[in-house]
């Protein structure tokens, strides 16, 4: 899905809220309003995100630099920031306002943090969302679940995923 059908979606659901809303007895397919609204939910976290100028001058200066250091006060969105700009980059899906570095082709990426745990429940979570044994990841991370190939899981760190 890209941004221009996530918005249209967003609003056709809008509508019908809004219709449902004034009469009651408004009829829809629930069917295929629950299959989109599970769609527009699955990129919401990618499409939705609005930087704050902070943010958006930290993106921007990775045209022009192949490091950048962010330090900021705790709990003011830096493992947010990073982790929309590594969605950005995996999935190829740029916001309009993103004026940093674009790849054109397919990217290997690495994130790193202290221990497996810490990737797991910090920077794995925000990304991916939550993995179920049964189901593999759930969404409710920023990639939308639709472009997880696969879930293949760390033995030494239980729910952490490899590759």
């Amino acid at each position: 899905m890209n941004r221009k059908e996530f918005l249209e979606s967003k609003a056709i659901l809008q509508q019908i809220a809004k219709n449902l809303k004034e009469n009651p007895r408004f009829e829809f397919d629930y069917e295929a309003v629950g299959e989109l609204k599970r769609r527009v939910d699955d990129y919401a976290c990618l499409y939705d995100f609005k930087p704050y100028d902070w943010q958006v001058e930290y993106f921007n200066a990775a045209k022009n630099s192949k490091q950048r250091l962010l330090m900021a006060a705790n709990q003011v969105g830096k493992t947010q920031s990073t982790c929309q700009e590594m969605a950005y980059h995996l999935t190829g899906l740029y916001p309009d306002w993103w004026g940093g570095a674009r790849f054109k082709r397919p990217v290997t990426a690495w994130m790193l943090g202290y221990s497996g745990e810490q990737l797991r429940d910090v920077v794995q979570s925000k990304l991916l969302g939550t993995l179920t044994r049964e189901d593999g990841f759930i969404g409710q991370g920023i990639i939308p679940k639709s472009l997880i190939d696969s879930n293949i899981v760390r033995s030494m760190t239980t729910g952490l995923a490899k590759d």
